[in-house]
């Protein structure tokens, strides 16, 4: 087997292939060991999102708190508009939006790096694959990205259609607050997706990775999705997940990734300042160059480098189906929490957007 992989790195240690007495035993044991990594996964996952909500409104309290004795103590009157513009700063954004995050994600690395057994030396290894694959991979990824952008768009348009509210986050910067704008695009262009990659792809991607390269990759993807917590963030994560975890695979390090999700939030964040939002027909020209673009970086990357990826795929699991390793990880209650949590999310959200429009 390992001659198929020549220059893969090694294939998952799997057992070798049960007798026919020994199937339905081999599958209830594989689907047991699959259900205690995702167990340990999802609720690191559950973790990171309670411990970062936890740490916002603490964050919240304080700077409320010592916004409220610093007025009152410098002689100002107290009133509502004093938290309404504490609320409206980008560094107040920040401080109890993005560095939560940061912090929880850090905290949960270390964890996972620990409980999994895992070395952030063989995360950072030297990538299998030469500067092309990660340049080329690098830009191709923004190129996914934007199919997910388009798939997104048609997702709005049946939802304005069938007069549903939409919720969308707002990453608009106010450049009149240079040290919030600074903090927030260093979190989204730099430390946002180093941390995602280290959770993602570095934890719990190689968690999974020895119940076969189609599940972890496909199962890693979707916890991405519903980690956003939001529609509009539905299909770019789920389809820059897929990428950025065989990219991770093939090149045995998380280097190639990083890169590559780096590329993908900073060029966004310059479309975003550099398209004219109060001219839609300068704003659907640019953005049609843009599209073409980059899908024909990414469609330029599949044909040069597909060959590289498909063997990914013929590292199954020996016993169990694909389909039947994402209906025993999705059925497990951890999963069932975060996605129950997730809908209800999406719920919050909804009705916000409902009462912003009335």
């Amino acid at each position: 087997m390992q001659g198929q992989f020549q220059g893969y790195g090694r294939p998952p240690a799997f057992p070798p292939p049960p007798t026919q007495s020994q199937t339905e035993k081999a599958r209830f044991e594989a689907k047991q060991a699959a259900r205690k990594d995702v167990k340990k996964v999802v609720l690191l996952l559950l973790g990171l999102l309670i411990g970062a909500n936890l740490l916002s409104l603490l964050a919240a309290l304080i700077a409320g708190v010592s916004q409220a004795f610093s007025t009152i103590f410098g002689g100002g009157e107290l009133d509502m508009d004093i938290f309404a513009d504490m609320a409206d700063s980008m560094l107040m954004t920040f401080v109890t939006g993005y560095l939560p995050i940061m912090l929880a994600e850090i905290i949960v690395i270390l964890i996972g790096v620990k409980v999994l057994k895992l070395s952030f030396g063989k995360m950072f290894g030297k990538s299998r694959m030469g500067a092309g694959f990660t340049a080329l991979g690098a830009f191709g990824c923004i190129g996914i990205g934007v199919v997910g952008q388009l798939l997104t768009s048609v997702m709005l348009i049946v939802m304005q259609l069938a007069g549903f509210p939409i919720y969308s986050p707002d990453f608009s910067l106010d450049w009149g607050q240079p040290l919030g704008c600074a903090l927030t695009l260093g979190y989204i262009c730099l430390l946002g997706p180093i941390l995602e990659e280290l959770v993602f792809r570095g934890v719990i991607l190689k968690a999974l990775q020895r119940h076969g390269v189609p599940f972890a990759v496909l199962f890693s993807a979707f916890l991405f999705a519903l980690f956003h917590q939001n529609l509009v963030q539905l299909f770019v994560p789920t389809l820059l997940g897929i990428f950025l975890a065989l990219l991770a695979v093939r090149s045995g390090s998380l280097i190639p990734p990083i890169l590559a999700h780096i590329a993908n939030n900073t060029v966004a964040m310059l479309l975003d300042m550099v398209l004219p939002a109060d001219n839609p027909a300068l704003y659907w020209i640019g953005y049609l160059i843009y599209a073409v673009v980059f899908i024909g970086i990414a469609a330029i990357f599949m044909i040069l480098y597909l060959k590289e990826l498909t063997p990914l795929l013929k590292w199954k699991h020996p016993v169990l189906k694909l389909s039947a390793q994402l209906g025993n990880a999705l059925s497990h209650w951890p999963t069932v929490v975060f996605m129950v949590l997730y809908g209800l999310m999406i719920v919050y959200t909804t009705l916000i957007a409902l009462l912003q429009g009335m």
